[in-house]
């Protein structure tokens, strides 16, 4: 493997120190722009509102399904144990 010349691993050790990344994806600019302060007022407004009360509806769902899980589990460990012989068995060494 080569060695690095010096301006290029200065340049490499600045840019990772301190890297400037931008998300970009399709539709980005299509996105619409709201100020803050219409988001705090009318959260209704908000671009996301209706995928976040989707969101918050179906973690509600699975919350209730992992409770009834759980209480069915607890039902199932606190059932009752009887012991009951079937058979003996006997041995004898020589």
């Amino acid at each position: 493997m080569p060695l690095l010349c010096g301006a290029w691993l200065n340049y490499l050790i600045k840019n990772m120190a301190n890297p400037k990344l931008e998300l970009t994806w399709i539709g980005k600019e299509k996105r619409p722009k709201l100020e803050p302060r219409i988001l705090l007022e009318e959260p209704d407004k908000s671009y996301h509102a209706q995928l976040r009360r989707e969101l918050f509806a179906r973690q509600d769902s699975i919350e209730a399904q992992r409770n009834a899980l759980i209480d069915k589990l607890e039902a199932a460990l606190q059932q009752a144990v009887q012991e009951q012989t079937l058979f003996t068995v006997a041995w004898e060494l020589k």
